[in-house]
């Protein structure tokens, strides 16, 4: 069975998530609750993280175990108080390995075919190579609000 367009799209949700997880080791202590892009930075990492429960959950499969309460990981409300960067690394391994499940479920015959799961959520019909795009995608968009703090602060960014 053929990977060949799974491949880079796995291989750009790899680098994102290596960028974010990046981000949690330097992102310096007197920044991590800071509002930048709208919302507090940890929450930005943390909503990444959870939105891979959001892309891949089957239908009747149970949400990982979070932090925080949904509107706060799909940034309805702002949450406190902020969690230790242990804490988002545990929720960010957890959800990395949700993801990489649904990706080494799928061979490139299965790339048109229905997310169930999304479509109910969303209410249109989503396709899997589209969840696997927005898997890597999602994440680099909250991730360049993050980088963006540490540069405006002069320090370096993940980028």
């Amino acid at each position: 069975m053929s990977t060949a367009i799974i491949s880079p799209l796995k291989d750009c949700y790899l680098r994102a998530y290596a960028m974010i997880t990046q981000f949690i080791d330097v992102c310096p202590e007197h920044l991590w609750a800071k509002k930048f892009g709208g919302w507090p930075l940890w929450q930005q990492v943390y909503h990444a993280f959870s939105s891979v429960d959001f892309f891949v959950l089957g239908p009747g499969e149970a949400p990982t175990q979070a932090l925080y309460a949904a509107d706060v990981a799909s940034l309805g409300v702002e949450g406190a108080p902020a969690p230790s960067k242990e804490q988002l690394r545990e929720i960010g391994d957890l959800m990395h390995a949700r993801a990489l499940k649904f990706i080494e479920s799928l061979d490139d015959s299965r790339l048109n075919e229905e997310n169930a799961g999304l479509t109910a959520r969303l209410g249109s019909p989503m396709t899997n190579i589209w969840t696997l795009t927005m898997l890597g995608s999602h994440m680099l968009y909250h991730l360049g609000s993050c980088d963006a703090a540490l540069r405006e602060h002069g320090l370096k960014g993940v980028f």
